[in-house]
């Protein structure tokens, strides 16, 4: 007996299979500012390591549902992710989330050499120069060892720190939709780990090449470069991200979000009959987006400027707040090939699940803002063993679920509002309509 929903097909045969011998799926949940995505990814063996399951994405947030990473309204934002969850028949599976903004901290550090555990052990306490006072009590911190350095006593090593009260929103907006989240990433390092699952070996040839990978987001647009055969150099923050856009115009000519937010979509498309109006929203449009550019064009400047040996050649692009005006800014400002990414490249499409051919059209639509979801799904076989995923952060913290799921029985007490606002999750087909 089968069950079809839009054109994803579910089979009891499958459940079965996963109470038997157990579920080798693991989920990547992606709690966007603008929306939530969710992908489920299966480890299994043959030229494409890692198989396409199923996929969620939700429809738009409220503008304020997540603000400068903190999360403002619970119930529309538990509401999205249990529709994906519905959706993708996810309840109660193991996921990886992530975490970003300026309350996120990313270091690579010099330190004396040590074995893993040991760095584990004492990543705090090792860390603990290179971070503000309150970063050590009010964060939880994680890491990895990049590289040993030969005929040293010295290594190099990630840091990430999050603040605590942001891991645990998270942690409570996922777990009260139906899901254990087991992993807390953050968000650049997921889109650095699939973009080198995907892409690093074919185009960068040695180490005297890098990468760099942006992330457009809604609210943020975060940088990350990769050297050294996918290992990570340098990252950073940036305050500014697509709702600034809306925003501004919205502002400039004092209208409602939703129409400002039309305005943008519309003036990409060149379908604006009112040339002035289309003028003005162009204009307003390329300030922003050469402001964004402005800053991550600093952080290529510094970065060769730093590294004499090593030169950036590549950039690769994901997030909501991509648009073709902005992949030509981007071309013509950094003068380097820019492509968005395509997160299911090296990736088996599961054809009994899916029709192939719509799912290229609709890869065509949202694969750009599915990155990350697609990282943070393949941190599963075990995290350790994963293959795709060279840098493995998290930040969940011993004691940090526990007190998640303390506020989330709060949450589940208080039963959402009848009146909360509720957005639709769509299935991977759904949104073709």
């Amino acid at each position: 007996m089968s069950e079809q929903r839009g054109t994803i097909v579910k089979t009891s045969s499958y459940k079965l299979w996963s109470w038997l011998f157990g579920n080798r799926d693991f989920i990547g949940l992606d709690i966007g500012s603008h929306s939530v995505k969710l992908v489920r990814l299966r480890h299994k063996k043959g030229q494409k390591k890692w198989e396409l399951r199923d996929l969620a994405y939700s429809s738009s947030l409220p503008p304020d549902a997540i603000v400068g990473g903190r999360i403002k309204d619970f119930a529309a934002v538990i509401n999205a992710i249990r529709q994906c969850v519905r959706r993708t028949d996810a309840q109660d599976a193991k996921c990886a989330i992530a975490v970003t903004g300026a309350s996120v901290f990313l270091r690579r550090l010099s330190l004396p050499k040590m074995t893993q555990s040991e760095f584990n052990a004492s990543v705090t306490h090792n860390t603990e120069p290179y971070f503000p006072a309150n970063v050590i009590n009010n964060f939880n911190t994680g890491g990895q060892i990049l590289e040993l350095h030969v005929g040293q006593d010295r290594m190099d090593a990630l840091v990430a720190a999050a603040e605590k009260d942001i891991v645990n929103e998270y942690l409570t907006v996922a777990i009260e939709a139906g899901l254990k989240p087991v992993i807390v990433d953050v968000g650049i390092i997921a889109f650095l780990n699939i973009v080198r699952f995907n892409y690093h070996y074919t185009t960068v040839q040695s180490d005297k090449n890098a990468v760099i990978c942006l992330d457009f987001g809604n609210c943020f647009t975060n940088v990350g470069i990769m050297t050294d055969n996918g290992k990570v150099s340098f990252s950073r923050h940036i305050e500014t991200g697509g709702l600034a856009i809306t925003r501004e115009i919205q502002k400039h000519f004092n209208i409602s979000y939703e129409l400002a937010e039309s305005y943008k979509t519309t003036v990409e498309s060149n379908k604006m009959a009112n040339q002035q109006l289309l003028a003005t929203v162009k204009g307003i449009t390329e300030k922003m987006n050469d402001a964004i550019i402005t800053e991550i064009r600093q952080c290529v400047d510094f970065f060769n400027a730093t590294n004499s040996k090593t030169k950036i050649c590549h950039a690769y692009i994901t997030g909501a707040a991509i648009t073709p005006s902005l992949i030509h800014l981007l071309k013509r400002r950094l003068e380097i090939n820019v492509e968005a990414i395509n997160p299911f490249q090296k990736i088996a499409i599961n054809e009994e699940r899916f029709f192939r051919c719509y799912f290229d059209i609709l890869s065509q639509k949202i694969s750009n803002d599915l990155a990350i979801a697609v990282g943070l799904a393949m941190r599963g076989k075990g995290d350790d063993q994963i293959i795709g995923a060279t840098t493995r952060i998290n930040l969940r913290g011993k004691n940090t679920l526990k007190i998640g799921e303390k506020i989330a029985i709060w949450l589940n007490d208080l039963q959402l509002k009848p009146h909360a606002r509720r957005r639709g999750a769509a299935s991977f087909f759904d949104c073709l309509y």
